[in-house]
């Protein structure tokens, strides 16, 4: 019966252990970290890539508070973007990033498909 029950579970947990983890979907990709000013004070990142590329534009959800301070440094006289190397899985979910509207009042500009980075670094 031991036995029995050690096969069962051998055959359950097994295939769960040998799954793979998935693959990013992109890995040292180039693009550009730019900075979109939605109004006083207000900033939303987003990477983009070189065209013709689907998704060409990517928000990034979890970049790090010193990459969000090197792209607004790097963007006071390079508006264009911080060239950045990138490895990251692209999420179902897109944001909404937006530009400065009447009365300095954030406005929707265009959405953006949402990347987690698992890896960035300045080129």
């Amino acid at each position: 019966m031991k036995m029995i029950l050690t096969l069962l579970l051998a055959a359950t947990i097994g295939p769960l252990a040998a799954t793979p983890k998935p693959k990013p979907d992109f890995v040292n990709k180039p693009a550009l970290l730019v900075v979109e000013v939605c109004g006083r004070g207000c900033y939303q990142y987003v990477l983009k890539l070189p065209k013709p590329a689907p998704n060409a534009v990517l928000y990034p959800t979890n970049l790090s508070d010193d990459m969000q301070q090197q792209a607004l440094n790097f963007g006071m006289n390079n508006p264009a973007g911080l060239p950045v190397l990138f490895s990251g899985k692209l999420m179902k979910q897109k944001t909404q990033v937006k530009k400065p509207g009447a009365a300095d009042v954030p406005e929707a500009h265009y959405q953006a498909q949402n990347v987690q980075i698992t890896a960035i670094k300045r080129q």
